[in-house]
């Protein structure tokens, strides 16, 4: 932030998750959610929102707060770990089968939306969740996945405690374009 400033930086699009929200208690995500005890990583991406945010007065300032994020080499994410153990044959363990799902982006959806929002005039700082275009479930992505990799793998359904969310790009798609396939 200080070194945009002094070299007379304008905009900032910074790539920051959802994992600042922490414990997510709401049915919908947006851009009001509450942080509640991020872990680790959280935290630290939440700690480089505040410091971009008080930049905020010299820079205009993006931070877009991704979900699962697909595209060639994808990893970590919940999709390519499921997508890995499908290949592999190995079990597949799921929680809330029925909880509604669209916490996933593809890499191409994200580099239009900084080309759109580097291209638009704001000012200040924001912070925007973004998600999938289109609703599905838990089970039916697996399930999906599945059929698609053409697996044998057994797909358990096991408890967990909380409960599903999913998330609203809104106000990404209403102030910069995001239009996520």
């Amino acid at each position: 932030a200080e070194y945009a400033t002094r070299a007379g930086g304008r905009k900032i699009v910074h790539t920051s998750s959802l994992s600042v929200h922490g414990r997510i208690e709401a049915d919908v995500v947006d851009e009001r959610t509450p942080s509640i005890e991020p872990g680790v990583y959280g935290a630290s991406k939440l700690a480089g929102e505040r410091i971009l945010a008080e930049a905020a007065g010299a820079l205009a300032v993006l931070s877009l707060r991704l979900p699962g994020t697909l595209g060639l080499g994808a990893h970590r994410a919940w999709i390519p770990t499921v997508t890995e153990r499908l290949r592999a044959g190995a079990p597949v363990q799921i929680y809330n089968p029925e909880a509604r799902f669209n916490n996933a982006m593809h890499v191409e959806d994200l580099g239009r939306l900084v080309v759109r929002a580097l291209q638009q005039p704001w000012q200040g700082y924001r912070a925007l969740p973004l998600g999938a275009a289109g609703m599905t479930t838990v089970g039916a992505a697996v399930e999906t996945l599945k059929q698609a990799l053409g697996s044998r793998s057994a797909v358990e359904v096991v408890a967990k405690s909380g409960h599903g969310f999913t998330i609203s790009s809104a106000a990404a798609q209403a102030e910069f374009g995001y239009d996520p396939m």
